[in-house]
């Protein structure tokens, strides 16, 4: 039995209860939504705010103390829990990226049809506008959208420096139907990633990072190459597990979820706090131990607040509100979407190749089609699925249970026949 990070790799049996497939965004898709967008103002009203704002709270106590929502961050966090919970891909919200709390308009591009980047430059020559104002009469709103917009400038942001605000104002696309899908696709990795977790000694909680960085979407591949759903670098998966180019075991959600498990611990144990050691797993731990000394403090929202580090930038800031936001929506994931469709949890063993072996013969003798052995092991790169090159011998491959029998026979059946070989002189 061969053995990584004191995780075996040969686990036990693990099956699931059947379910059958969610669907994506459909013609009723704004049903359910929690919220509604004024036609003439743009406004948009939270039908279950008030319903957000107590999840948040965690009312059930299922989440530990560890991971309650910080007071300087809880703007931020329901930011973010809304645009998991209320914003499908369908919206884009117009804000300031440094105060979430303020929410210019929110677009449905159903409806209105224009570009988060033509609405972007509309709402700064609104705000332009409302800047150089003396009054409302002196502003003379076009429509009632540009007129929340002038009082939302002058309640929020009247003593700032126009370019400052305007250089603060972007968009960010909704993600209700991607946490949605990822919640299905996550029932068939999520027990056993947990299971990795806990026999590390680290917080189950730690396992809905994947919603933050792909949203468990098992292919994910960033333009920086980061991939699989904990996106790790190149660099960095080398150091633990096969990555080439036709082999990534960055693309297997355990495989990949031992090597964050890694990371994430000696992240906590660099820096002694978890709101640390996740956004570390963003920025690295080296820039948030310099954040961390140079303010003096381990509060995560004082350095989220005050830290002006040159690659401390939206992303970094905002990573831990998002975990935060995505462990609270997808552990009260029924109360928000109602009953989600779940895919069945996976049901196999881990099998290590003892010679080199071609996906076609491997579909010969395990009885699989080759389909499904790249959707259990999607580390296995397009040569190999074509059949170009083989997997290689040592590689961990997953299998059903009767289909990983049936490749140990074989293997033993290939033993056996080379002993005899020997025996008879007739070893090549």
């Amino acid at each position: 039995m061969k053995w990584l990070f004191q995780i075996p790799v040969l686990f036990l049996l693990f099956q699931g209860a059947a379910y059958s497939s969610v669907t994506g965004l459909d013609d009723n898709w704004s049903e359910g939504l929690a919220f509604e967008i004024g036609a003439s103002t743009g406004e948009v009203k939270d039908k279950r705010s008030g319903e957000w704002s107590e999840l948040i709270k965690d009312p059930d106590n299922l989440i530990s103390e560890d991971f309650s929502i910080p007071e300087g961050l809880k703007e931020r966090v329901f930011f973010w829990f809304k645009i998991y919970s209320s914003y499908p891909s369908t919206t884009y919200v117009v804000h300031d990226k440094d105060d979430l709390s303020l929410v210019y308009k929110v677009v449905d591009q159903r409806n209105d049809n224009i570009s988060p980047s033509r609405s972007r430059e509309m709402v700064k020559s609104i705000v332009k506008r409302a800047f150089k104002a003396k009054n409302l009469k002196d502003f003379s709103p076009k429509n009632n959208e540009e007129k929340n917009i002038y009082f939302k400038v002058k309640s929020k942001v009247k003593d700032k420096r126009v370019s400052d605000v305007l250089s603060r104002i972007r968009t960010q696309t909704g993600q209700r139907d991607f946490i949605v899908s990822g919640i299905k696709a996550s029932s068939r990795y999520l027990p056993i990633i947990e299971d990795i977790f806990r026999e590390q000694g680290l917080p189950w909680e730690l396992t809905r990072i994947p919603f933050v960085e792909s949203s468990f979407n098992i292919r994910a591949d960033s333009r920086v190459g980061a991939r699989g759903i904990w996106q790790i670098m190149g660099v960095t998966g080398k150091k633990f597990i096969g990555v080439d180019k036709n082999y990534d075991e960055r693309f297997s959600p355990f495989k990949a979820s031992i090597v964050a498990a890694k990371l994430l611990k000696e992240n906590y144990d660099i820096l002694g706090a978890w709101p640390l050691a996740i956004t570390a797993y963003n920025h690295g731990p080296g820039g948030l131990r310099t954040a961390s000394k140079k303010l003096g403090t381990k509060d995560i929202s004082k350095i989220v607040d005050k830290y002006e580090g040159k690659s401390f930038g939206f992303a970094s800031k905002n990573f831990y509100s998002e975990f935060l936001a995505a462990l609270y929506v997808t552990v009260y994931s029924e109360r928000i979407f109602g009953k989600i469709d779940k895919e069945p949890l996976m049901n196999f063993f881990y099998v290590e190749l003892e010679s080199d072996l071609h996906i076609n013969e491997l579909s010969k003798v395990t009885m699989l089609s080759v389909s499904d052995i790249a959707k259990y092991n999607p580390e296995l790169g397009n040569k190999i699925i074509k059949g170009e090159v083989p997997i290689r011998k040592r590689s961990s491959i997953k299998l059903p249970p009767r289909a990983s029998y049936r490749l140990e026979e074989y293997f033993e059946r290939l033993t056996d026949t080379q002993e005899l070989r020997r025996e008879l002189g007739q070893t090549r």
